[in-house]
């Protein structure tokens, strides 16, 4: 039996809704470094994003999941889409303490 590509599986673990674009949460989504997490705050409201998990001040690479093609790219700070990126660990994003981490880990660097 062959084995399924890794952007399949990304595809399946990631899935996206018809009506929100959004990737919905799997339960079995690789979770975030245990290092990273400082804490995490309480989810809101009902339909309310749960708030991101803070980062450890020496984990800043953040491991985003690309909506449109389930791809796995990390960002470092300064690169132009860091700020903007919010990690949701229920949709398989995480935090890495370095570059060398997330490449281990299958992720690629943003290109821009």
């Amino acid at each position: 039996m062959s084995r399924p590509s890794r952007l399949a599986l990304v595809t399946i673990v990631v899935g996206l809704t018809v009506a929100g674009c959004l990737p919905q949460p799997v339960e079995g989504a690789p979770p975030s470094t245990p290092a990273a997490v400082v804490s995490e705050a309480p989810v809101g409201i009902v339909g309310e994003a749960p708030a991101p998990v803070v980062p450890a001040a020496e984990c800043l690479v953040k491991g985003n999941v690309s909506i449109d093609s389930g791809e796995l790219i990390y960002h470092v700070p300064g690169q132009e889409f860091y700020n903007e990126t919010v990690i949701r660990e229920e949709y398989g994003e995480r935090w890495f303490c370095s570059e060398e981490e997330a490449v281990a880990a299958g992720w690629r660097k943003s290109l821009r």
